[in-house]
């Protein structure tokens, strides 16, 4: 939304800065650090709180939301030399204590054993008929009225191919010969 209120609105589009942050439109400090024994992502929070939390007070000097914008790659450079010298559980706990928005940033291997990503029930399994059970991600919302619940894989490549064909007004004799040339993959797998 951001992005297009910023196209119509001033006539131009962000720039993704070098330091690589996520998002081009925010200034420092949101950004991924690398701590001292693995990565913390920081997103929109006051400065001074950052200043805080680092405990050094001439970080102050930046304390302009222009200047947070317009030098954020020098920042991160900055905020970088910070971060290395403790771990992770280290700032989480500083950081959170001042109510920074933050977190750990982590590998994909290591997502589902986060604690909350398992209280959200983030994943699930279900069957598929060819892979087996295999571990999805869940719907990312509940509604207490209408909880939702994933009930089946996505289809296979074709797997309700006939059925659409025939919607479309084509008769079997058509699309078994759409097969055969090799135009067209059907496969049709049992309901269950």
């Amino acid at each position: 939304m951001q992005d297009f209120f910023t196209v119509h609105n001033l006539g131009r589009g962000f720039e993704r800065p070098e330091s690589g942050i996520a998002h081009p439109g925010n200034g420092a400090p949101f950004g991924i650090y690398a701590s001292a024994d693995g990565w913390i992502s920081i997103v929109m929070c006051p400065w001074s709180k950052i200043v805080q939390g680092l405990g050094d007070p001439a970080l102050e000097a930046y304390n302009n939301p222009q200047i947070l914008f317009d030098q954020r790659d020098q920042i991160y450079e900055v905020l970088q030399q910070y971060f290395h010298q403790k771990t992770t559980a280290e700032w989480l706990d500083i950081l959170l204590a001042l109510d920074i928005w933050c977190a750990p940033a982590l590998e994909l291997k290591d997502v589902a054993n986060d604690p909350q990503v398992r209280h959200l029930e983030a994943f699930t399994e279900i069957d598929h008929p060819k892979a087996g059970r295999v571990r999805v991600t869940n719907i990312p919302f509940r509604m207490s009225g209408t909880p939702g619940s994933i009930r089946r894989p996505a289809p296979l490549v074709g797997q309700h191919g006939r059925v659409i064909l025939r919607e479309l007004g084509y008769n079997e004799n058509r699309i078994t010969e759409l097969e055969s040339r090799g135009l067209l993959t059907v496969e049709e797998i049992p309901t269950q």
